[in-house]
């Protein structure tokens, strides 16, 4: 059996019906435009989410620091402090809290801890002042300044007794801060590339280049800090040891939201562990500084940790270090569940896409682009005299259109030109078209003449009189496509089935959205969607 150049012709003709739906004819309308623009339509999310989220974490959050409920001590017995205390906290008007403690050295560890930002001790001719300035440099500075003005209504000087000063290459304790900062960003930038181009990577992998990227990056952040820059001190190996089970807790994360965020990963990643993180941390401005939400996060973000033992390591003030430790482990647990949670639902996702047909904008415009730009070249729909569908095959009969007598349409080029590239689409069309012919012979294969200096393996769907019929095309690059039919009807149904598991079983091996494979010797080349 075979199909006039006629039926082929009008089976390769487009047949688009109006898109229902205001999304739909949203997306027609989009795709009409140049494709670069698309492209960059569809990541313009980014800089408008960029701009909004600094506004309300970074401007909102800095523009205006005042000090609420500082903790602050008078040190000395009860019954004489107090009512020093009380008084002290009566005139603060809210800007300290003020405790009593009995023992000085009590009152030392409390400061080095961080229980409390400064420890006064009244005098009649001399007063005692004890901060820790590598704790904190803003509430140290607080701190001075209050007791300075209590000291001078009494007629008392002040004595400063700085537990932890800063060294002169870190006046202000940043440098730890912007430290944090460089291994947080370190590990989600490459988790989130992993995420987004590592669709097809088994977990052992993607969390074997996770855990060499926080070694590596860590390490090049505090060799350069610690010996180029001189700005950190402190010993060389457990601040690279830090540095790494941030970046690695931090990627674990993006790593597991990139199974369902796909590439919105980044707007997530940039949310939880820049905006987020660093007005919540207390590395720019202490927590006491800082208006909510963001006052409420410091104990559940990850920089709070991660300076918080920078700072145990390099100056030892702040809490036992276990407790930071345990914020990186939970971090990097969520983020492992996440991943093992997340992959069999992005497989799910790619096998519903995969039966519906369906391709994300970006996939689409990213098809789109690569055709603008030439790397695809669709092929011209057949027209009178043009290059066509020429005949279908049925079965073991390779009767050809000659046998039947019926006009048939090689393939021509002219002289000297370079041989168009095909699109897999044409193709599709004309296996459409020849499904009926073929579906009474399951697992026969049929094959069509076409233009095709490519190959492309497609799968496509067409309506027979027994009912829908797979058919799997493989357009050769001599300019022929082979169409098998799956086996109908109902062992159609079994066979798609077992089908679609064992490609869902290989959309998970490969994180494949859709693929085209080019049949130029053993060379295959795949055109990844993974998680768009």
């Amino acid at each position: 059996m075979s199909l006039t150049t006629a039926d082929a012709q009008k089976a390769a003709a487009p047949t688009a019906a109006a898109p229902r739906g205001i999304r739909a004819r949203y997306r027609a309308w989009y795709e009409k435009m140049p494709p670069g623009v698309q492209m960059i339509g569809l990541q313009a999310w980014l800089p408008v989410f960029f701009v909004i989220a600094f506004l309300f974490c970074y401007v909102y959050a800095f523009h205006a620091p005042a000090f609420k409920n500082v903790p602050v001590a008078v040190v000395g017995p009860s019954s004489v402090m107090q009512p020093v205390a009380e008084q002290l906290q009566e005139g603060a008007k809210g800007a300290v809290t003020v405790r009593v403690i009995d023992s000085m050295d009590d009152a030392k560890a409390q400061v080095r801890r961080g229980d409390i930002a400064a420890a006064y001790a009244p005098g009649q001719d001399s007063s005692t002042l004890v901060v820790a300035s590598a704790a904190s440099f803003q509430l140290s500075s607080l701190a001075q300044q209050f007791f300075q003005g209590v000291a001078a209504q009494s007629d008392a000087k002040l004595q400063v007794d700085d537990l932890a000063p800063l060294p002169p290459n870190d006046s202000f304790g940043t440098s730890l801060f912007y430290l944090t900062l460089v291994c947080t960003i370190g590990g989600y930038m490459m988790s989130m590339f992993v995420g987004m181009m590592g669709g097809g990577l088994k977990h052992w992998q993607r969390f074997a280049i996770i855990g060499a990227a926080s070694i590596v990056l860590p390490g090049i952040a505090i060799a350069l800090g610690r010996f180029a820059i001189h700005a950190v001190d402190g010993n060389f190996w457990e601040l690279w040891a830090i540095g790494a089970a941030t970046s690695f807790a931090v990627g674990c994360v993006v790593n597991g939201l990139a199974y369902f965020m796909g590439r919105f990963v980044t707007g997530a990643a940039l949310l939880v562990f820049v905006f987020a993180n660093v007005p919540g941390s207390g590395g720019a401005y202490p927590p006491e500084l800082v208006p909510q939400p963001f006052r409420a996060l410091h104990d559940f973000v990850s920089g709070a940790a991660t300076i918080g033992l920078f700072r145990r390591t390099v100056y030892d003030v702040g809490p036992e270090a276990w407790h930071f430790w345990l914020t990186l482990a939970v971090y990097a647990a969520i983020g492992t569940a996440l991943a093992f949670a997340g992959k069999p639902y992005f497989v799910w996702l790619m096998g519903r896409r995969r039966r519906a047909g369906y391709k994300t904008m970006m996939i689409s415009a990213q098809i789109a682009s690569m055709t603008h730009a030439g790397y695809v070249t669709p092929v011209t729909p057949a027209g009178a005299g043009a290059a066509g569908v020429a005949a279908v095959k049925a079965g073991e009969t390779d009767a050809s259109a000659e046998a039947s007598g019926e006009e048939t349409a090689e393939a021509h080029a002219p002289a000297g030109a370079a041989p168009a590239q095909a699109s897999p689409a044409p193709v599709v069309a004309h296996a459409a078209h020849a499904a009926p012919a073929v579906a009474s012979q399951p697992g026969a294969p049929a094959t069509v003449t076409a233009p095709a200096p490519q190959a492309f393996i497609v799968t496509t769907t067409a309506a027979s009189d027994s009912g829908p019929v797979e058919l799997t095309v493989r357009l050769q690059s001599a300019g022929e496509a082979s169409a098998t039919p799956t086996p109908a009807p109902a062992a159609a149904d079994r066979h798609r089935r077992g089908r679609d598991r064992e490609q869902e079983q290989r959309d998970a091996e490969r994180g494949m959205d859709f693929s085209v494979e080019e049949a130029d010797g053993d060379a295959v080349a795949a055109e990844t969607g993974a998680l768009g």
